[in-house]
C-alpha cells in the first residue's frame, strides 16, 4: 500500500474480509451514506448493513486487498484488488476503487466503483 491507511479504513477491509459484520457495523456513523455500483443509495447504518450482510453469500472465498491508498484531510481513496471464488467454484479477480469519507474514527460515506457489467457476466 502507498500512503497511510486511516484506522477506520483498515478496519473496514479487515471486517469485510473476515465477514465480521458486528465489527463492520461499529465503523459507520449513524447517518452513513453508501453508493454501490448498480444499487440505489443507502442512508443510515441499518440500511448500509442490510446491503453488506448478504453481500458475500455467492462467494465461497473472497479477499479485498488495498493496493494503493490516497488520503487527504477526511477522504481516503483506495484502489482494491478483489480475488474470489464463487460458490460454483469459479475464480475471479477484478479491480475496484473505494472512496471513504471519514468523520473522526468512523466512516460517514462510502462509494464503491468496479465494472459491474463484466462481473455480472462472469457469475
Amino acid at each position: 500500500m502507498s500512503g497511510e491507511t486511516p484506522p477506520p479504513v483498515a478496519a473496514y477491509f479487515e471486517s469485510i474480509n473476515t465477514e465480521d459484520f458486528d465489527r463492520l457495523e461499529t465503523l459507520w456513523t449513524d447517518d452513513v451514506t453508501l453508493r454501490a455500483v448498480g444499487q440505489k443509495p443507502r442512508q443510515g447504518r441499518d440500511a448500509v448493513m442490510a446491503y453488506f450482510r448478504p453481500l458475500f453469500a455467492r462467494w465461497a472465498k473472497h479477499l479485498d486487498t488495498p493496493t494503493r491508498v490516497i488520503t487527504s484531510a477526511n477522504v481516503s481513496v483506495v484502489e482494491v484488488s478483489f480475488i474470489g471464488t464463487t460458490s460454483a467454484g469459479k475464480e475471479l479477480t477484478f479491480d475496484a476503487v473505494d472512496v471513504f469519507d471519514l468523520s473522526g474514527d468512523r466512516i460517514s460515506a462510502l462509494s464503491t466503483w468496479y465494472d459491474l457489467h463484466w462481473l455480472v457476466k462472469q457469475v
